[in-house]
């Protein structure tokens, strides 16, 4: 009887082991170009004109923009199903890399601070400074 305590005892250890996950975790790199990102929110502090909400202040032709940050470090921003402007072209290039900590985007030589990078959300920060008051821009993108 001990002895099948024993095996029943061993039996139920391994059967609740869980496998582990060996999968790496994605690195920022990885998850920035993994697809196209829509802009969902931007806002601003202080108020500027004393408006916060700059997406609500949009127009829809400006919210359905997408970009794609592509490995090879150049970035594409697409005026989406709808242009403010028809004479625009569809799709423009720009550049752009991380610092060595993946903190900090620069895109054409503006700096953007990574406040959240996940499969599903980007959000940056960014500076203007404008009369000695620094105006802190905040983006929320979405997977898209």
């Amino acid at each position: 009887m001990k002895n099948l305590i024993i095996i029943v005892v061993l039996i139920f250890a391994f059967s609740s082991c869980k496998k582990e996950d060996k999968t790496p975790a994605k690195t920022k790199t990885e998850l920035l170009t993994a697809h196209y990102w829509k802009l969902t929110a931007l806002t601003v502090d202080p108020p500027l004109s004393t408006i916060t909400n700059w997406y609500a202040q949009m127009s829809p032709c400006a919210k359905d923009d997408i970009q794609k940050y592509n490995t090879n470090n150049t970035v594409i921003y697409d005026e989406g199903p709808t242009k403010c402007d028809p004479a625009d072209p569809q799709t423009t290039t720009a550049s752009w890399n991380f610092n060595s900590t993946e903190t900090i985007i620069t895109e054409d030589g503006e700096n953007e601070n990574v406040l959240n990078l996940t499969e599903n959300e980007l959000k940056l920060s960014y500076e203007i400074v404008d009369n000695g008051i620094t105006y802190v821009f905040t983006a929320t993108f979405a997977k898209n």
